[in-house]
């Protein structure tokens, strides 16, 4: 089993990623993990947007009304993309104009374009504090989109056999049921 990352994204950012527009995610966190590792994509369920394939396309639409069959996405894994490096973005306010990229490696002009996201969004959604620039590489969008179920954690658990054996404490699997609010880590099977 391999350890990787499954993050929950919105439709509507998920359909940016998934037709090259999108090339840095925008997070919170960053992991604490040698890189590279790889990152699993989920699509949120979507009270409003519904993300689908149409002819090789990705889209995002409210309340999906076609003739013509098409593939939902929402509520699998359908792509998975390799973390090679993580970008700090150190919240500066210089007299009032807020900015992200200070003391960093990318300009502000090329964070906006390759997050899709302007100076406002990142400041709301940053609120004064770092954010980290995720760099999205080698992009493969499944065939067949994915599970939450072919993914598993491991949690500690006390076992107890029973009768004369004493309990002992153990890593047992779990299938993953519920996608992260931001993203974790998860284990898939070695792909063949």
């Amino acid at each position: 089993m391999n350890k990787v990352i499954l993050m929950s994204i919105r439709p509507e950012w998920l359909v940016k990623i998934l037709n090259g527009e999108k090339t840095i995610e925008i997070r919170k966190t960053i992991p604490k993990c040698d890189l590279p590792i790889d990152v699993y994509l989920y699509c949120t369920k979507g009270i409003k947007d519904i993300l689908y394939k149409y002819k090789d396309k990705y889209y995002t639409q409210h309340y999906l009304t076609f003739t013509d069959s098409v593939e939902v996405l929402n509520s699998k894994v359908v792509a998975t993309f390799t973390l090679n490096k993580c970008y700090e973005l150190e919240y500066a306010d210089d007299y009032g104009n807020s900015y992200f990229w200070k003391n960093t490696v990318i300009s502000g002009r090329e964070l906006c374009k390759k997050s899709c996201l302007d100076d406002c969004e990142l400041d709301d959604y940053s609120k004064g504090k770092t954010l980290f620039a995720w760099h999205i590489d080698n992009l493969v969008i499944f065939d067949k989109p994915k599970e939450l179920r072919e993914f598993s954690i491991f949690k500690r658990e006390t076992i107890s056999c029973g009768m004369d054996c004493p309990p002992y404490t153990d890593w047992v699997e779990y299938r993953v049921r519920k996608a992260p609010k931001s993203w974790q880590y998860v284990y898939v099977e070695d792909e063949v």
